[in-house]
């Protein structure tokens, strides 16, 4: 596609305030041109602009240190540390609430990591995997400690393109990524005498050589801007100043590129909280109204669409509902 076609403005008024920088200007600094022209390019672990972004949610109670969900922490926070990565950690609790706040910052980190080993909370983190997916963020871990082999095998078949990580706590203590087929005789072998450091991979290890190939896209710094933009406008404005800044921030998403539903989510996750609702209904509708633009398809959006709907009570917007 052209890259004519690929320009849509998303307010086809023609009529132009004097004085008011024009659509995608913002996009014309030497970095954004130098990365433009290798947009599906992915930059090298060794030269990075930043650090790789690490986000893990904490399901058990960081108060008992020697629980799995802990034990694999402390091992994804030293893996951090050695190959300069930025960790975030998440209470689960903190991400089922939804504020925007904390959805933005799991929605949106490189690299997600989430524990299994509860499979009371694995609906909800899966649901959240998906969510990050459908946002093309695909570097998302699963993490789980070996109870029971049926479980295991369940849980890796639901895993799909997911990277899936087992691991087991020695008598020791130790904590080691394992195999799935090395796991089937762990009984047997996990004696206080026995020696399995030969046979295992350290889980920190592992996770080092899982952040050190993690790639960050080129493309990606129009978005980063974009995101950066609007976190800056929930902290420094509230109420209908924020809803103004936000529409200032959308008047610049002059190209169906910078559409990415991550963005789009932010938007509607920020009209939301200043409970702006004709902003969220006029944003999905423009959205529909452009052909080569498929966000809008995509289900959370699309409740977000109705949730909107819901709230307005003006009798067009609700006979839509």
């Amino acid at each position: 596609m052209e890259a004519s076609e690929q320009r849509t403005d998303l307010h086809n008024d023609p009529k132009r305030e004097h004085g008011r920088v024009s659509a995608g200007s913002f996009w014309q600094d030497p970095l954004a041109i130098e990365l433009s022209h290798s947009s599906k390019s992915a930059v090298s672990p060794r030269s990075r602009t930043r650090a790789v972004t690490v986000v893990f949610i904490a399901v058990e109670d960081a108060s008992l240190p020697q629980t799995e969900g802990n034990l694999s922490l402390k091992c994804l926070a030293e893996a951090c540390a050695s190959a300069h990565a930025a960790l975030l950690t998440i209470p689960l609790e903190r991400l089922a609430l939804g504020s925007t706040d904390i959805l933005d910052s799991f929605y949106n980190a490189d690299v997600a990591v989430v524990e299994m080993s509860d499979s009371f909370c694995q609906p909800s983190l899966f649901y959240h995997l998906g969510v990050r997916e459908s946002f093309s963020m695909t570097n998302n871990v699963i993490l789980y400690c070996n109870r029971q082999q049926t479980d295991l095998q369940a849980l890796k078949e639901q895993c799909g393109s997911y990277t899936f990580i087992p691991y087991m706590v020695s008598p020791q203590g130790k904590v080691f990524a394992c195999d799935i087929g090395l796991m089937k005789c762990l009984n047997e072998i996990l004696q206080p005498s026995f020696m399995i450091e030969p046979l295992f991979t350290p889980l920190v290890d592992r996770l080092v050589k899982l952040l050190d190939s993690t790639h960050i896209h080129s493309c990606e710094y129009f978005r980063e801007t974009i995101r950066h933009n609007i976190r800056t406008a929930r902290e420094r404005y509230s109420g209908k100043e924020l809803s103004l800044e936000l529409g200032r921030i959308q008047q610049r998403l002059d190209s169906v590129e910078l559409l990415s539903p991550d963005i789009i989510m932010n938007l509607l996750l920020s009209y939301r909280d200043v409970q702006d609702y004709d902003a969220i209904i006029n944003l999905i509708e423009t959205l529909n109204n452009l052909p080569t633009c498929v966000a809008a398809m995509q289900q959370n959006i699309k409740f977000h669409y109705t949730f909107a709907l819901n709230r307005n009570c003006v009798l067009p917007h609700f006979n839509r509902t």
